[in-house]
């Protein structure tokens, strides 16, 4: 088919603007699933939930030391009006203050007890708190890289998008410009060749790599045809 030089330069300009877009189309699609984000993400999510759990435990923790507290005052209060009795000289007998005093003794040991489970709680919710603290602290970090990479993330989104609408708009001028036929002969070499239109380098195609003969060189050189490459089929400008 009759062709002229302007006309297989634009093919060409088409073909690269093709590659333009599927590289653009690739870039998109990674950062749409950047994997530094989603694992961020990921790990945002589970230092959340250790801090979520740290401070319900904490708060399970104060519940049961109110509860050691009370019963602590509850027994503190049942020593004391043993105390009492005991000193208040209405013990009759020795049997009836050796009762009270080994009740006394039994009640100071559980005391004992539970000021040991208090103290024990108050050390776990301690370790707890400064656990929370500096998960508390990374999930701040994490936050703040999280957002930063996002942040870049979008404006890299924006700008390839951006890209790929003129890359777009610019291959829709082009295929106006261009004859069908040559579009559609492109189209049909594209299913076997990403780059269906290849440039003469030192009497090589710039496809295949291989020397071609004077005579294609010949024709190349007149623009007066398509020509295709002797060894690939591609087409030759």
């Amino acid at each position: 088919m009759p062709v002229n030089a302007a006309e297989l330069d634009l093919i060409y300009q088409f073909q690269e603007l093709e590659n333009r877009e599927e590289y653009l189309k690739q870039q998109l699609k990674h950062c749409l699933s950047l994997p530094e984000l989603i694992s961020l993400k990921e790990a945002l999510g589970r230092a959340s939930a250790d801090y979520e759990n740290c401070a319900k435990a904490i708060d399970g923790m104060k519940r049961d030391l109110d509860m050691v507290e009370a019963e602590s005052e509850e027994i503190d209060s049942q020593i004391k009006q043993l105390e009492n009795r005991i000193y208040s000289g209405a013990v009759k007998s020795f049997k009836e203050l050796q009762g009270l005093q080994e009740k006394q003794e039994s009640l100071r040991r559980k005391s004992g007890d539970i000021d040991n489970r208090a103290f024990s709680l108050m050390e776990q919710m301690e370790r707890l708190g400064k656990n929370a603290g500096e998960i508390y602290d990374q999930i701040r970090k994490m936050k703040k890289d999280y957002n930063q990479l996002r942040l870049k993330n979008i404006t890299e989104i924006d700008k390839i998008k951006s890209e790929l609408a003129e890359v777009k708009a610019k291959k829709q001028k082009i295929s106006r410009i261009i004859s069908k036929e040559l579009l559609e002969k492109y189209s049909r070499l594209k299913k076997g060749y990403k780059n269906p239109v290849a440039k003469l380098y030192n009497g090589k195609c710039g496809g295949c790599r291989m020397a071609v003969s004077l005579a294609t060189i010949q024709e190349v050189s007149a623009h007066r045809s398509i020509v295709y490459c002797e060894n690939c089929g591609r087409i030759l400008i």
